[in-house]
């Protein structure tokens, strides 16, 4: 099904109607059809439930493993998706969500409320909010669950725990449907940051 709707969308007017909904598909179909709810109807979030109990574990207590994470998404409809989806299939995997429906005055009360409350394993959040100015080195693991067409942006956003504090090892993690619109979003991204590096040097 989620194939079907990734085809289908080719039949819209214009070419950035077509990429947005495929996009939204690759997510999720129900963003496009809210029949297809179910989280089994997107390999992504199969992907990203089998990936968040492999980072965090769950062996019965209440410290999920010696991994905090971040999971960056575009929009806030996408955020709320993928807390839902958590909260659904991994319970006991403690979330916070930080976007653009959080009022600017309570921002920093999330972010310090995730730093200081270990019990807290994820802190989910969109690029444009959470990948600028924050320090989150208490999380060692970054999972992007979509990725921008400016690399440099997906970049500041791993940067939030490449900062002064951290202690442990990062490591990031791309979840990619293959054969979309997102194998072009990556090879976009390569070629950009090829180019820069090739400025830098010249």
């Amino acid at each position: 099904m989620q194939t079907q709707l990734y085809m289908a969308a080719d039949s819209l007017d214009t070419a950035m109607a077509t990429w947005r909904q495929r996009q939204q598909i690759c997510m999720h179909p129900k963003l496009v059809d809210d029949h297809l709810y179910a989280h089994e109807t997107s390999g992504k979030m199969i992907a990203l439930v089998e990936l968040m109990g492999l980072i965090h574990g769950d062996n019965g207590d209440d410290n999920l493993g010696e991994h905090r994470s971040l999971v960056f998404c575009h929009t806030p409809a996408h955020a709320a998706l993928v807390q839902a989806t958590l909260a659904t299939h991994l319970p006991r995997i403690r979330t916070l969500k930080l976007d653009g429906s959080v009022p600017p005055l309570q921002r920093s009360a999330i972010v310090d409320e995730f730093n200081q409350e270990l019990s807290i394993h994820t802190l989910v959040l969109t690029t444009s909010i959470g990948g600028l100015g924050l320090n989150l080195v208490t999380a060692d693991t970054v999972v992007f669950v979509e990725h921008s067409w400016n690399p440099f942006v997906d970049l500041q956003a791993m940067d939030r725990v490449h900062r002064v504090g951290q202690v442990k090892p990062v490591t990031v993690y791309r979840l990619l449907a293959e054969n979309t619109i997102e194998d072009q979003v990556l090879t976009a991204q390569r070629f950009k940051v090829a180019t820069a590096d090739a400025v830098v040097g010249a």
